[in-house]
């Protein structure tokens, strides 16, 4: 069991790898800095919204809605993100706040999570894993924009903690992620879908989204600034995929939650962090050499992590 699940991490895992090591080996003659930019652009407002929106589109609410669950995902994240801003208060240097609260919390659920949950379950047992997504992919984008906003080395000194926070709102609102996943509530609930030429358009930019995503993270990755950087990405790491799990999948085990409702919440914290918040730090004027590498420590060692807590998954029965 432990081999068989060992493989399994390393099947989800290994394809991010060789992508982020692709675009660590084309960034030489193909992926300098300026186009690396611009593949972040085209990532953070066209293919990773348009993902969010096709998968929210064709999701069911009211089939596998579980307000029980979902209240828990809701509230713990919460109390991840505050727990996580008050550490880095002691922990990190203010010009990395941004970039370590958002990589020690924010899990790349919607990607490496899902899949991983239908690996254990089945594909047929994903639709409460898939419901989560349009409650904790908006939370985790909301605190993510807040976060980066009120700590971005780019922002005017000059303004004070309201103008930094109406700065921040505004970000939320135009934030493309989001726009991505409101946009498709309604096509949800009402159970719309779009003609076949637009789906399946919308299907290819969306599907472009996790390999773009990567090979600019790898094209941004300089091995000579992740020893700079080592400690504090390290920290963040050890938080969210060790420190996290082994404190609130406890915690939903005594409250109950047993089974699939389980293995959903291990899966979504203990998931590595999320590819794109290397891109929003960047973006955002935080700092994105530290998001990067918790982005590439968290890959690494959810290989690890995973083999062990779905291996106790399995030990007390939980599939």
């Amino acid at each position: 069991m432990l081999l068989n699940n060992f493989i399994f991490s390393l099947n989800v895992v290994a394809p991010v790898f060789l992508l982020l090591f692709v675009g660590y080996f084309l960034r030489r003659d193909i992926l300098d800095a300026r186009t690396a930019g611009r593949l972040n652009w085209i990532v953070y407002n066209c293919a990773l919204p348009l993902m969010l929106f096709r998968d929210i589109a064709g999701s069911d609410f009211t089939s596998v809605l579980d307000s029980g669950l979902i209240i828990f995902a809701i509230v713990s994240t919460l109390i991840i993100f505050l727990i996580t801003s008050l550490l880095a208060l002691k922990l990190v240097k203010p010009t990395e706040t941004g970039a370590f609260i958002q990589g020690a919390c924010r899990g790349n659920y919607a990607i490496v999570g899902l899949q991983i949950i239908a690996n254990i379950l089945g594909e047929s047992q994903t639709g409460k894993a898939a419901l989560i997504t349009t409650f904790v992919i908006p939370l985790y984008n909301v605190l993510s924009v807040f976060v980066l906003t009120l700590n971005s080395n780019e922002k005017d000194k000059s303004k004070g903690l309201w103008d930094n926070v109406r700065a921040a709102l505004m970000n939320i609102v135009k934030n493309p992620l989001i726009i991505g996943i409101l946009a498709g509530v309604p096509f949800s609930v009402f159970h719309i879908r779009l003609p076949g030429a637009i789906a399946s358009v919308v299907n290819s930019l969306a599907v472009l989204a996790t390999p773009l995503a990567l090979l600019s993270i790898g094209a941004s990755i300089n091995l000579s600034q992740i020893r700079n950087k080592f400690k504090p990405a390290a920290i963040a790491s050890a938080l969210k995929l060790i420190a996290t799990p082994l404190i609130f999948v406890p915690i939903a085990l005594k409250m109950g939650f047993t089974g699939e409702r389980l293995v959903i919440l291990y899966v979504m914290f203990a998931t590595p962090t999320a590819l794109n918040s290397y891109i929003m730090a960047d973006l955002m004027g935080n700092d994105s050499t530290l998001a990067a590498n918790i982005v590439l420590i968290t890959i690494l060692g959810s290989l690890f992590t995973f083999t062990i807590g779905v291996f106790w998954l399995r030990m007390i029965g939980a599939f």
